[in-house]
Formats: C-alpha cells, sequence, structure tokens
C-alpha cells in the first residue's frame, strides 16, 4: 500500500504509459496505415517498420552520451519531444519516401525512450530505498507493470473510436474514409499521448544518482 501511496509512483507510471501506449497504437496500425492512407501494398510496412529499427539501434548511443552530459531526466523530457514530433510529420506524409523520413525521426524518439525510461523509474526506485531503507524492486516493477497492461485497453478504445468517427469496422466494411481513419489512428492519438507526457514530465522531478550527479557537475564546470 506505501507505494500505491507514492505520488511519484504513479507521476512517473502514467507517464511512461503515454509513451507505452502511443508504440503499441504504432505497432497495431503501421500495416492499415500504410495500405489506406499511403495507399500502398501492405508489404511496404516491412520496409517503414525497418527503418524506425535501424535508426533507434544507432540512435541509442547518441542518447546514452545526451544522458552523461544533462542526465537521464531532461534526455526523457526531449525524447518525448522527438517522438511527438514524429507522429506530426507521418500525419503529413502522403508519400513512401515522406513516411520514411517521419519513421526515421520516430525511430530517434523511440531510442531516446527506450535509453532513459528505465533509467527515470530507477530512481523512483532509488529514492524509495533511501527514504525507507528497504529494496523493494520486485514490489515496484511488478506495480509497474499495471501500466503496461494500458496498452492493450487504450488501443482497443482507439480502434473502436474509428468505427464512430469513421465508420470504419473492419477490411470487409471500412467505411468512407479509411485513409484518414488510420491517419488519426497512427498519428493523432499517439501525438496526443505524447503532448501528455511531454507536459507532466516537465513536472516530474527525481534525484539523479552520484554517478551521474558528479558527471553533470564536471560537464557545466568543464572548458
Amino acid at each position: 500500500m506505501q507505494i500505491l501511496k507514492n505520488p511519484l509512483f504513479w507521476a512517473v507510471g502514467l507517464t511512461s504509459a503515454c509513451y507505452g501506449i502511443a508504440l503499441a497504437i504504432v505497432l497495431s496500425g503501421v500495416q492499415l496505415y500504410v495500405r489506406y492512407t499511403l495507399e500502398l501494398p501492405v508489404a511496404y510496412a516491412f520496409g517503414l517498420q525497418g527503418v524506425v529499427i535501424l535508426v533507434a539501434a544507432g540512435a541509442l548511443f547518441g542518447w546514452l552520451r545526451l544522458i552523461t552530459r544533462i542526465g537521464a531526466l531532461r534526455t526523457w523530457r526531449i525524447a518525448f519531444l522527438v517522438l511527438g514530433a514524429s507522429f506530426g510529420l507521418m500525419y503529413f506524409a502522403g508519400s513512401l519516401p515522406a513516411a520514411l523520413g517521419a519513421g526515421a525521426v520516430l525511430g530517434l524518439g523511440w531510442a531516446g525512450m527506450m535509453a532513459t525510461n528505465d533509467l527515470v523509474v530507477a530512481r523512483v526506485l532509488d529514492l524509495d530505498a533511501a527514504r525507507n531503507g528497504v529494496h523493494r524492486e520486485g514490489l515496484f516493477l511488478s506495480a509497474f507493470g499495471v501500466f503496461g497492461r494500458l496498452n492493450g485497453a487504450v488501443t482497443g478504445v482507439a480502434l473502436a473510436s474509428l468505427g464512430l468517427l469513421y465508420g470504419y469496422y473492419s477490411g470487409d466494411d471500412p467505411g468512407t474514409d479509411p485513409g484518414q481513419a488510420f491517419r488519426v489512428y497512427l498519428c493523432v492519438y499517439p501525438f496526443i499521448l505524447c503532448s501528455i507526457g511531454a507536459i507532466a514530465s516537465r513536472f516530474i522531478r527525481v534525484p539523479p544518482p552520484p554517478s551521474e550527479s558528479s558527471q553533470l557537475a564536471n560537464s557545466r564546470s568543464g572548458p
């Protein structure tokens, strides 16, 4: 119960969930986005996903270097902004090259979130251990796992909303404008989630570990 009474647990958990749900929506809707919005064969979704994954893998090293310079929390906030911007670019993409470019930015933001999100969660665990004198990592990680369960529920609601807004119910009954439906699903909903996460992250304060504190002090006092 002490964990559930911890405001920082809820703040970090719900903010992290914004990122997790946004990525879950992308994974569930990219093929239909390619089919209906870009009006291309579904096979092109493999290329779009490949760009995202390759950029994310390569960008991790850059994000890790940024963490050592400005800290995990500030880097986390920047990653939210980059990820949100990628969905704005994806919304206006009208061709495969434009979508690939937006996908590259998405991969960049995704890498930033992968590099920082667990570090921010770890700060919550460290702070709890310092305050209470006992390590409860298992309990905390199990509790944080609850937020991951939100992915399926929110994704289902987002998909169901396309029926109400655009008449899309299935591939056999796609409604009158499935292209716009999946532009909204893949771009607008994740953009809103990332915007909420970016704003919320500005109000979260977690102390850096001693090693990070000394690194930040050295970088600020350097030439």
